[in-house]
């Protein structure tokens, strides 16, 4: 199949084909792709630039104007939904190639004087022609409808736009024939971030988002037509990659191998990242926390009510950019870390096998607060997807009757039902004016996960073992710290132990890394934020009040001995603030932590399991 790339100079005329072309070929065969051969792919450099050397002072008459050809319909959500999973995937791609500048540069200049900045830029430089553009609506008529007269009919194009071009392009997604699909646009050095194109702001809120595949805009800080700033800030659908080149010469910005390896991901399409990595086992047993978080947003998907299509739609596009972003954070580790975690899964994997990958990994025991620790957090961070508490139930119990070991007289539906009752009760008592809380904890693991770090596993005095020493390292990988938020009620509540601290110590220095142990993580807690210490301290009251409703082994002694040490450090934080800092806002919520701390304590020692266990009725989605 043959490619149709259409070109848009900018300001000087027609670029031969050798400024932009060959560039462009060099980057397409060094990142392994077929160079475009315009003897058989359809090369198309339009030429507009006559019509801004005359402009007339007429006005343009309405029907002069090149007509819209797209509006917004129904299918423009889901189509906005796969270009941002699409975007996604692009920016990882790019990241490789995306660099700072050094120096002093035009992106320094603070967005208060764009307009100032936009005036020197246009009276220093060579924009005649682009002054003309954007002041003439006759002349931008005249060109547009050059333009379109010029493009190809064809079903698929790719149009790369240089500087003014770029403008041009931006004007012509909405014009183009209705049955052409831009594959990728590629802007290159432009200045759309200028004040003097406030006239196409309307684009940033009515995208052809069913048109357009994808839209990179590769500059320059350096280079001033761009105004040292990508486009994103005004057209946040656009990715922007930062070079250093130092010119705003097409040549320059086509020989950037970030160029040539855009093309060809979009000409020849995508890797399948699936085939890199082999379905199902072996994965190494550090991304199991990994997969159980994912798998319980699989659940969700699944369980979701058929009515309710649009919020499956948005819920799932959450689920492919959370895991594309996995994947690339492992990508930026060092070697040692990933050799940790282990083969990774792949995206399929973690999008529609999580929930059999780990399947009977652990016991109910060990399972326990992990689930609390779902069921209870954003199940997507950092994305804010509301999830009706039925469905959530619902979905809980879909997983554990997937990923359970079959061991016990308890059902799913039992276990489900009771975590759900346990978090109601505890965010009655430490949540009394019913706030909203629910993504709490999970960045309170990834607050706890980060000021411990490897410190907190340095305590012990030999390597930890299981799956806590593979993530130790990368605990608060995944989106929102997935991981942190799980591992973090397994060590405040002491659940789970045998993802703490399997096979970790020697019988005689045992109590001894214990008590340092405990001693670690009551200090972290006492670092915390308050919301996300609240909602930290109301997974671990619901993991004991669920324990011993269920007749599981109860944790609370632990417990207890991690909230005493750290109410006792924060009494003596509070008193020393209040003699330092009287009245304030830091000392008024180191008291709000102490007494939330208080608050705890006196809920998990004066529980009573045996009465207010109150059911939750599943309702339908």
């Amino acid at each position: 199949m043959s490619n149709t790339i259409v070109y848009i100079h900018g300001v000087g005329g027609v670029t031969p084909l050798e400024d932009w072309l060959d560039p462009l070929n060099v980057g397409l065969v060094q990142a392994g792709h077929s160079p475009i051969d315009p003897t058989y792919d359809t090369v198309v450099p339009v030429t507009y630039q006559p019509l801004l050397l005359t402009p007339t002072g007429s006005r343009a008459a309405k029907a002069d104007e090149v007509k819209e050809t797209w509006e917004a319909s129904d299918e423009t959500d889901e189509a906005a939904r796969r270009f941002a999973v699409t975007q996604e995937e692009n920016t990882q791609f790019l990241r490789q190639w995306s660099v700072r500048a050094r120096g002093v540069h035009f992106g320094h200049s603070p967005n208060g004087v764009n307009a100032t900045l936009t005036s020197v830029v246009t009276r220093v430089g060579d924009l005649t022609e682009a002054k003309i553009y954007a002041h003439h609506r006759s002349v931008r008529a005249s060109v547009l409808r050059e333009v379109v007269e010029q493009i190809p009919d064809a079903d698929e194009i790719v149009v790369v736009a240089h500087s003014l071009g770029s403008v041009i392009a931006a004007d012509l997604l909405t014009r183009l024939p209705a049955h052409t699909r831009v594959r990728a646009l590629v802007t290159l050095g432009s200045p759309l971030a200028s004040d003097m194109w406030k006239r196409l702001r309307s684009l940033a809120t009515d995208f052809p988002y069913d048109r357009v595949d994808a839209w990179i805009n590769v500059f320059d800080p350096r280079d001033a037509v761009t105004y040292g700033r990508g486009v994103a800030a005004r057209f946040p659908m656009a990715v922007d990659v930062s070079v250093d080149i130092r010119t705003h010469s097409v040549r320059g910005y086509a020989s950037h191998p970030a160029v040539g390896a855009l093309l060809g991901h979009h000409l020849y399409g995508v890797r399948d990242a699936d085939a890199e990595h082999p379905p199902a086992r072996p994965l190494g047993e550090g991304w199991d926390l990994q997969l159980l978080g994912f798998a319980y947003a699989e659940q969700l998907s699944r369980t979701c009510q058929a009515k309710k299509f649009s919020w499956r739609r948005r819920f799932d596009t959450a689920r492919r950019i959370a895991a594309t972003r996995v994947l690339e954070e492992v990508e930026q580790a060092d070697d040692e870390a990933r050799a940790e975690l282990g083969s990774p899964p792949s995206i399929t994997d973690f999008v529609d096998r999580a929930s059999d990958l780990v399947r009977d990994v652990w016991s109910d025991d060990e399972l326990l607060p992990l689930v609390v620790s779902r069921y209870a957090s954003n199940p997507l961070p950092p994305f804010d997807i509301a999830v009706d508490p039925a469905h959530r139930l619902e979905a809980l119990t879909a997983l554990l009757n997937r990923v359970r070991r079959r061991e016990g007289s308890i059902s799913d539906l039992e276990f489900a039902t009771v975590v759900a009752a346990a978090v109601d009760h505890a965010q009655d008592a430490l949540t009394p004016d019913r706030r909203r809380w629910w993504g709490y904890l999970v960045g309170g693991g990834a607050v706890l996960l980060a000021l411990t770090g490897v410190g907190l596993w340095a305590v012990l005095p030999t390597a930890l073992a299981g799956a806590a020493a593979i993530t130790a390292s990368l605990a608060a990988f995944g989106p929102g710290g997935m991981v942190g938020g799980m591992l973090t009620l397994v060590l405040a509540s002491g659940a789970g132990t045998a993802l703490v601290a399997s096979g970790a110590v020697a019988a005689a220095g045992e109590r001894e890394a214990e008590v340092e142990f405990r001693l670690a993580v009551a200090g972290a807690l006492t670092q915390m934020r308050v919301e996300e210490l609240r909602g930290l301290l109301i997974g671990v009251v619901a993991v004991i009040r669920a324990q011993e409703t269920l007749g599981l082994a109860s944790t609370r002694a632990h417990t207890m001995e991690v909230l005493l040490d750290a109410q006792g450090r924060l009494a003596q934080e509070v008193h020393l603030h209040t003699l330092v800092a009287p009245k304030r806002p830091g000392t008024k919520e180191m008291a709000e932590r102490a007494d939330l701390l208080t608050r705890a304590i006196e809920v998990i020692s004066g529980a009573d399991v045996s009465r207010d266990t109150r059911p939750v009725t599943i309702a339908p989605v």
